[in-house]
């Protein structure tokens, strides 16, 4: 009953890289809406050139938006793994 209680990490990047994942999943609100808002971003030249209501130039910029909107989980992996390189605990078992 007086036995401690004893836990035990693993600090490799296939284990963390989950955990980075589901944080950017339910971090916030606002996670949920961004892909949303970035799909829409990037098809508004598409529809504006189809219909001609404005001018297609004038709307490109928006499709870079929607693009870093939508790239925005794989450029948080790409952070991460490049953190993860540097840090010394890196595939270590603590305890």
């Amino acid at each position: 009953m007086n036995a401690p209680i004893r836990a035990q990490y693993n600090f490799c990047y296939e284990v963390l890289k989950d955990g980075v994942e589901l944080h950017c999943r339910h971090g916030s609100r606002w996670s949920r809406l961004v892909p949303h808002a970035g799909a829409t971003l990037l098809l508004l030249p598409i529809v504006a050139a189809f219909f001609g209501k404005r001018p297609f130039l004038a709307i490109f910029p928006f499709t870079f938006l929607g693009m870093f909107l939508l790239l925005i989980p794989q450029f948080v992996l790409w952070t991460f793994r490049r953190q993860f390189r540097v840090n010394p605990n890196q595939n270590v078992d603590t305890g």
